[in-house]
């Protein structure tokens, strides 16, 4: 069978937000329960140093999850479909790192972050990469099933909020 090597982002999707930054969508987090009780203590994700209560009623000395995080996304799921190439990009702030953790389908993935290149996310299903999104990356789905991640936004360790 051939495969058609799709340009852009045609082939990709997400099943979320799971989390916003400020509350767990319940509707969601029902058909992923395992992901959500396993993030939602997480003091690794980017709006962990911040309270609820700011974020929910900011004031002009508070910081919004936008500038928290740099998107109003902080945990999804997102589906790659096989010979999709997602075009390179740069995300929008150097605050943050993205974590990519493989649930399924991380078999034939080329993942590229700057000059450097990961295949099969260094380990395949069950492995993560976390990378500094700032930098160029795009990723090409060169296996046979759809492949399916954790997408997590973490503070930066390097920033202090």
């Amino acid at each position: 069978q051939e495969t058609t090597r799709q340009e852009g982002a045609g082939g990709w999707g997400e099943f979320g937000p799971l989390f916003d930054g400020i509350s767990w969508n319940e509707k969601n987090c029902k058909v992923v329960p395992t992901i959500c009780k396993a993030l939602q203590n997480d003091q690794s994700l980017c709006t962990a140093r911040t309270s609820r209560e700011e974020l929910v009623n900011p004031s002009s000395t508070t910081t919004t999850v936008w500038e928290l995080c740099g998107s109003d996304t902080v945990v999804t799921i997102l589906r790659l479909r096989p010979g999709t190439t997602i075009l390179p990009h740069c995300g929008t702030t150097n605050s943050r790192l993205i974590m990519h953790f493989a649930l399924e389908g991380a078999q034939g993935i080329q993942f590229t972050v700057g000059e450097k290149t990961v295949e099969n996310y260094g380990g395949g299903d069950g492995h993560a990469i976390v990378f500094d999104d700032s930098f160029e990356h795009y990723v090409y789905h060169g296996g046979d099933s759809d492949r399916f991640v954790v997408l997590a936004v973490l503070s930066h360790p390097d920033v202090r909020s």
